[in-house]
């Protein structure tokens, strides 16, 4: 914490003066203040409500609109048999496709890395995802330390939109985020829109001197 030194005999903002006669002397009214020191006095700052402010760090292909040679540019898939990219499934979508997810009695996920661990701050991601099999599906991010999961998708074959919060490690090596599969099973498909990221970080802290 910082701490001001001021003399007394010369200091006035953050101490209401007095012009009391009290054997020809001026007395001073200091608040939180430390008057420990002869003739001295220590004045904390006034710390403000520290500021936070969000913006959008962008993933790539969010929509799984471009696919070429049987793969979603930006996405990689682990233990994923197939994946294809399909017309028209969500209403109110960012584009015109989805991206439609085969495990083929394989556990697996599809990910993508960003080009910032963003050590220390906080991270959303969120993806509306489509599935008929609960507890099957769910997304986190992976900073290199650990997972932070969402809740699984309900089942019933109809849009949910997960979301996953994760204060990412002071040490973290990266940010990954992914869409898992978390059961085998080649009926159990899966259909992925729209994911979203948002970086909550500080923006500063103010001090002011106190005044009474």
């Amino acid at each position: 914490r910082q701490e001001i030194l001021f003399q007394q005999t010369t200091f006035h903002a953050g101490m209401s003066e007095k012009r009391v006669s009290k054997g020809g002397k001026k007395i001073y009214d200091l608040v939180y203040g430390d008057t420990r020191w002869k003739d001295k006095a220590m004045l904390p700052p006034l710390i403000t409500a520290v500021a936070t402010s969000s913006y959008v760090a962008n993933l790539a292909n969010i929509g799984f609109e471009t696919f070429a040679a049987g793969n979603f540019t930006s996405w990689t898939k682990t233990g994923i048999t197939s994946w294809t990219q399909e017309t028209g499934t969500r209403t109110g979508g960012s584009g015109t496709y989805v991206a439609r997810l085969n495990p083929s009695g394989a556990t697996g996920n599809i990910n993508q890395a960003m080009s910032s661990p963003f050590k220390g701050l906080t991270v959303n991601l969120k993806a509306w995802v489509k599935t008929a099999i609960a507890s099957h599906c769910r997304i986190g991010i992976d900073d290199g330390v650990d997972v932070t999961y969402s809740s699984y998708h309900t089942g019933g074959d109809t849009w949910e939109q997960l979301t996953a919060t994760k204060t990412l490690s002071n040490t973290a090596s990266a940010t990954t985020f992914r869409l898992y599969a978390d059961t085998s099973g080649a009926s159990k498909t899966i259909d992925l829109d729209d994911c979203t990221t948002q970086v909550t970080m500080t923006t500063g802290v103010k001090f002011f001197e106190r005044s009474s």
